[in-house]
C-alpha cells in the first residue's frame, strides 16, 4: 500500500493527535516551522499550558546557535536527515529536522516521529522531581547525533 503524502499542516495535525495520547492532562504542544534554503525543514515542538489555535505557524530558529549547542554541524544533520529525521534540543524545545522529501511527510512518519520524541524523553527523564517542564538541554546533553 502506498503511503499518503501529507502537507506539513496535515503532518503536524497527525503529530499532535498522536502526541496528545501521552501528554499529561492540561498540557499541550505548540508546533512551529522554518524552511531552510537547503531543503531542510525544522519543526519546533514546545510544551505549553495554553492550547494553540493554529496547527502550524512559521518561526525563526537560530540554526547556527542550535548546531553549536548540540555540538553538531550542518553537514552531519543533512546527511543524517536524508535517512531519518534528526532531533536537536534547545532549552525549551525539541527541533525535528526533516528533509522535504515526500516520504518524510506521511501519517506514518508523523507517528514514527512522535515515538522517537517520546522514546528520547523517556530514556532521559530527570532523576529529580521538577516543578515545571524539564529543560530539553538536559536531554541534549545525553543525546548526540
Amino acid at each position: 500500500m502506498e503511503a499518503l503524502n501529507l502537507t506539513p499542516v496535515d503532518y503536524t495535525s497527525h503529530f499532535k493527535k498522536a502526541l496528545k495520547t501521552v501528554l499529561q492532562q492540561g498540557m499541550h504542544i505548540k508546533l512551529q516551522y522554518q524552511m531552510l534554503e537547503n531543503e531542510l525543514v525544522l519543526i519546533e515542538v514546545t510544551p505549553t499550558e495554553q492550547e494553540s489555535l493554529e496547527e502550524l505557524t512559521q518561526t525563526h530558529i537560530d540554526f547556527d546557535l542550535l548546531l553549536t549547542e548540540n555540538e553538531t554541524t550542518l553537514t552531519t544533520v543533512l546527511e543524517s536527515a536524508e535517512k531519518e529525521p534528526v532531533m536537536l534540543f534547545s532549552e525549551e524545545s525539541i527541533i525535528i529536522c526533516k528533509t522535504n522529501h515526500p516520504t518524510q511527510w506521511t501519517q506514518e512518519s508523523a507517528q514514527t516521529d512522535v515515538r522517537a520524541v517520546v522514546g528520547t524523553l523517556i530514556n532521559n527523564l530527570p532523576t529529580q522531581p521538577q516543578n515545571s517542564f524539564y529543560a530539553f538541554s538536559d536531554v541534549r546533553n545525553a543525546v548526540k547525533i
